[in-house]
């Protein structure tokens, strides 16, 4: 889904971020929520993993994946833009593991903690949006697979 918040009155943006919440729920399997008072929308980092990495390393690392990544941009103001690989859940090993910590680190990359609020493209927030559009299905791919591509193996 496609939006331009500047031409739409409040009403508008409101209504199609419930309808995004629905389309998100029902099309991606992803438990996303509406922020009150904001239009923002969010998912629960747990059912969904997530990597967060600036947005040339992302690029390159989706570029060179054999696999669909759901990426979302953000082009926040005030600071570099970033790119959120979406992951299937991220296990406990993998999040302890000093190997991935040092690969991350190395890439400038992060893991979202399990639990904290992953920012989701939606008509109040311009700075987000989805790299090659929204995702279409439930696929997300491993995060040990995308690990593994930053490490370069």
């Amino acid at each position: 889904m496609t939006w331009r918040a500047t031409s739409m009155s409040r009403e508008e943006i409101s209504a199609a971020a419930v309808a995004q919440v629905k389309y998100y729920k029902q099309r991606c399997g992803i438990t996303a929520f509406l922020r009150a008072g904001s239009g923002r929308i969010f998912v629960p980092a747990g059912i969904v993993g997530a990597i967060v990495a600036p947005a040339a390393q992302a690029a390159t690392l989706v570029r060179r994946l054999p696999l669909v990544v759901p990426a979302i941009i953000d082009r926040g103001l005030g600071r570099r833009t970033t790119w959120t690989l979406l992951t299937a859940p991220v296990p406990g090993h993998l999040r302890r593991s000093a190997l991935t910590r040092a690969v991350l680190d190395r890439c400038g990359a992060g893991l979202v903690d399990e639990g904290d609020e992953i920012a989701l493209p939606s008509p109040a927030d311009p700075a987000l949006r989805w790299h090659g559009g929204a995702p279409t299905d439930r696929y997300r791919p491993s995060p040990v697979s995308i690990i593994s591509a930053m490490r370069g193996g």
